[in-house]
């Protein structure tokens, strides 16, 4: 297994913990009212007022839940990949790579612009997002390289 296959599995697994945590948060802060969270700090920084905004959750399911099964697909993508030639492993997680981090800057914008509160928990596995999408790039060798793998996933989706 490559250097940066160890280093995205590894990135992974703390994506993973993080969403796990963040999920169990979630539901926490709903159904035990004793519930005390260690990342509230104040107004600006309050996992709390996060995890109670209707934002944390789409179609009924916590955000942090799509979080975990990405972070899982992720690592199945790297497992298969150590019988399989990188090259299948980068042509499906660059792209989503690419779709973790455009979710992250969604969030990041809600959270910034409409619950006006940050989660650290949220950031951090933000942070870890755009970590991924470097390393990914790394992988590659070239921006180009990454482009064209998601330019080759994307024309495998066209319906012919």
């Amino acid at each position: 297994m490559s250097l940066c296959a160890r280093i995205t599995l590894a990135l992974a697994m703390i994506g993973l913990l993080a969403s796990a945590y963040s999920l169990f948060h979630h539901y926490a802060l709903r159904f035990d009212p004793d519930f005390k969270s260690f990342c509230n700090l104040n107004e600006s920084f309050n996992c709390d007022a996060v995890a109670l905004h209707p934002a944390s959750e789409v179609m009924g399911v916590p955000v942090a839940a799509y979080g975990m099964a990405s972070y899982l697909a992720l690592m199945a993508l790297i497992a298969n990949g150590r019988r399989k030639p990188d090259p299948d492993v980068l042509k499906y997680s660059a792209p989503l790579m690419v779709m973790m981090c455009l979710f992250s800057i969604y969030l990041a914008a809600v959270s910034a612009w409409i619950i006006g509160s940050f989660c650290i928990v949220c950031l951090s596995i933000y942070a870890v997002n755009f970590v991924l999408l470097l390393i990914q790039v790394v992988w590659h060798k070239s921006l180009k390289s990454f482009a064209h793998s998601l330019t080759g996933f994307l024309s495998e989706l066209r319906v012919k």
